[in-house]
C-alpha cells in the first residue's frame, strides 16, 4: 500500500494493477503530500529527491502515518457504530453497541494497520448512519449521500459490494406509487456506481486492466490456500468469529440477529440483509482471512448492542451485562496489544546481527520462499547492484537503484552480501541457491547462517534435514515461544501474533536460529 501510494504521489495515478481499487491509496498519497509540505515547511525536506531518499534511507513514518490513519478511521467506526445504534434504539443502546466495536478483538487488531479493511468499514457504517436515519426522516438525500458513501467504501475495498442490499433495501422505505420506490433505487444505485468510479477513475479509463485483474481477485478467492481450512461459511463461525468478537459477544449478536428476523423491521432488516450477504458471499471462498470478516464486526457489535438495551430494564444491570460480555475480547485486545509492544524477534536478531556479525559478511537466509519472516538487512553495494543488473535483464525497473550510492553513503548500519537458501526456486538469480549443503556454503564462503521457523505459519518452512546439519554450529537463538499455552493463528495471513493463547508467546515474530558455520566457537545463547 505505501509503495503503491508513494507511486502515485509521484504522478503516477494509474495503478496499472487492480487488486485493490485505488480511493485509499489516493488517500494515502494526499497523507504523503502533506507529510511532505509540512517537512518541507520546517526544511526537513529541502526537495522532492531529499523526500524520497528518506523513504529508502527510513521509511518507517510513512509506514506510521498509513496505520495511524487506519487507527484514526477504526476510532471513527467506533461512533458512527454509537450513532446507528441511537437511531434505532436510544442512548444507551448506541453507547453499548459503541463499547463492544471499541474493546473487539478483531476490530482493535486491525485497526493497527495500513490496509484497507478497516477504512472500508468506516465508510460502510458512515453508509449506515445516512441510511438509517433516512428510514426514520424520510429525507431523501440522507438515502442518496448514504449511498454514494457506500461507493466510496466499495473503492476502498471491493468485498463491501456484498452489503449493497442495505443500501437497496432501505430505498424501499417510503410512500407512494411503485414509480416512484424504483427511481429511488435506480437514484441509489446511481449514486453508489458513481462514487465508486470517482474513488477509483482508472478502474473506468483502464477498464481492460480491471476486468483482467477483478477475474484474478475472484479466481483468489477461490484458491487453495497454503493451508486448507476449508470454506469461510463453517471457518467464519467456528473460528474466526469466536475469537474476532469473543464467544459471549458472538452469541449476544447472533441472538440480536434473530431479534432482527424477527420484528421485521425495515432499518432491522436491511443491516440483517447486508450482513447474511456479506457472511454468504465471502464465506463461499477458500482464502479465509481474518480481516475479511471485518465489515461483520460492527453489525454484530449492533445487534448484540440493541438487544442488551431491550432485554435490561435498569441501567445498572444493562451496564453489568454489557461489561461482562465485552470483558473476554477486551482481554484479548488488551493481550495482544501488550506483546505487539514488545520488540519482535526479527528486529532483535537484526540488532544482533549488526552488533556481532562483522560488516560485509556472507549470510545465507534459510530456507523460507516468503520473505515474511526474516531479519531485514542491508545489502552491501556490490551485493545491491548485482541484483539491480540481473533483475534488469528480466524487464524489471526500479526507482529505489537509482539511489542506490545515495543510501549507502548516508545510511550507518552494517551491509552484508546475502544469498537466499530456496529448494524449490528455479529462478537462476546468482544469489538464490535452490541447491545447497553445509560443504558448498562453507567452500562459497558463507560465515553464516540464519534460520526462520514457525511452528504455525506457512510463511516460515524450514529445511529440516538441512538445519539438523547445523545442530552444531548455533551461536544465538531468538524463541518467541513459551510453554504455558498454545497460540492459535490466523495460518494464512502473515501475521506473526496469535489470535489466541497470548500466554504461549513472549513477543511476536517466528524463532530465528544464527549459525556461524566456521570454527572455534562459544555456546549457543537464546532470547
Amino acid at each position: 500500500m505505501v509503495h503503491k501510494a508513494l507511486s502515485i504521489g509521484s504522478g503516477q495515478f494509474n495503478p496499472h494493477v487492480f487488486y485493490y481499487p485505488t480511493l485509499h491509496l489516493y488517500l494515502l498519497a494526499a497523507t504523503f503530500g502533506a507529510y511532505f509540505a509540512g517537512g518541507y515547511a520546517v526544511g526537513a525536506f529541502p526537495s522532492l529527491q531529499d523526500f524520497e531518499l528518506s523513504f529508502f534511507l527510513d521509511p518507517s513514518p510513512f509506514h506510521l502515518l498509513g496505520r495511524s490513519l487506519s487507527a484514526l478511521m477504526g476510532t471513527a467506526s467506533v461512533w458512527l457504530t454509537y450513532r446507528i445504534a441511537q437511531i434505532l434504539g436510544g442512548r444507551r443502546a448506541g453507547q453499548i453497541s459503541a463499547l463492544f466495536l471499541a474493546v473487539c478483538f478483531l476490530h482493535v487488531r486491525d485497526s493497527h494497520f495500513a490496509t484497507t479493511d478497516v477504512p472500508a468499514t468506516f465508510y460502510l457504517l458512515a453508509s449506515c448512519v445516512l441510511t438509517m436515519r433516512y428510514t426514520q426522516s424520510g429525507a431523501e438525500r440522507d438515502l442518496y449521500l448514504g449511498s454514494a458513501l457506500f461507493g466510496l467504501g466499495v473503492s476502498t475495498k471491493y468485498n463491501v459490494a456484498f452489503c449493497a442490499v442495505t443500501v437497496l433495501i432501505t430505498a424501499l422505505h417510503g410512500a407512494g406509487p411503485i414509480r416512484k420506490t424504483v427511481r429511488r433505487l435506480l437514484v441509489a444505485t446511481g449514486f453508489m456506481t458513481l462514487a465508486f468510479v470517482i474513488g477509483s477513475p482508472y478502474i473506468a479509463l483502464d477498464f481492460t486492466a480491471f476486468w483482467r485483474d477483478i477475474h484474478s481477485v475472484r479466481a483468489l478467492m477461490y484458491q487453495e490456500p497454503p493451508v486448507d481450512l476449508g470454506r469461510g461459511w463453517l471457518y467464519y463461525p467456528g473460528f474466526v468469529l469466536p475469537l474476532g468478537l469473543g464467544w459471549p459477544l458472538l452469541c449476544l449478536g447472533l441472538a440480536g440477529a434473530v431479534r432482527w428476523t424477527l420484528r421485521m423491521r425495515l432499518a432491522e432488516v436491511a443491516l440483517l440483509a447486508g450482513l447474511a450477504s456479506y457472511y454468504l458471499m465471502t464465506g463461499s471462498g477458500k482464502m479465509v482471512y481474518f480481516r475479511y470478516t471485518l465489515p461483520m464486526i460492527p453489525l454484530l457489535c449492533l445487534a448484540a448492542g440493541l438487544l442488551v438495551n431491550a432485554i435490561a430494564r435498569t441501567q445498572i444491570r444493562a451496564w453489568a451485562t454489557a461489561l461482562i460480555i465485552a470483558a473476554p475480547t477486551a482481554w484479548a485486545s488488551y493481550s495482544h496489544d501488550q506483546l505487539l509492544a514488545r520488540t519482535d524477534t526479527r528486529l532483535l536478531a537484526v540488532q544482533w546481527i549488526e552488533e556481532h556479525v562483522p560488516a560485509g559478511a556472507k549470510i545465507a537466509r534459510c530456507c523460507s520462499t516468503s520473505l515474511f519472516g526474516h531479519p531485514q538487512l542491508q545489502l552491501t553495494a556490490t551485493a545491491a547492484e548485482r541484483q539491480r543488473s540481473e533483475l534488469s535483464q528480466t524487464g524489471q525497473t526500479f526507482r529505489r537503484w537509482r539511489y542506490l550510492q545515495a543510501i549507502n553513503d548516508n545510511i550507518s548500519r552494517p551491509s552484508y552480501d546475502i544469498v537466499e537458501l530456496r529448494r524449490s526456486d528455479l529462478s537462476g538469480y546468482s544469489w538464490i541457491w535452490s541447491q545447497y549443503d553445509l560443504d558448498r556454503l562453507q567452500r562459497d564462503g558463507v560465515d553464516w547462517v540464519v534460520v526462520q521457523e514457525h511452528p504455525h505459519l506457512s510463511f516460515s518452512n524450514a529445511d529440516a534435514p538441512f538445519v539438523d546439519s547445523l545442530a552444531k554450529h548455533p551461536v544465538h537463538i531468538f524463541d518467541p515461544f513459551l510453554s504455558a499455552a498454545t497460540p492459535r493463528y490466523d495460518q494464512i495471513d502473515a501475521y506473526y501474533l496469535p489470535v489466541s493463547g497470548f500466554a504461549g508467546v513472549d513477543r511476536a515474530g517466528p524463532k530465528i536460529a544464527i549459525y556461524r558455520i566456521s570454527t572455534g566457537l562459544d555456546a549457543p545463547t537464546r532470547d
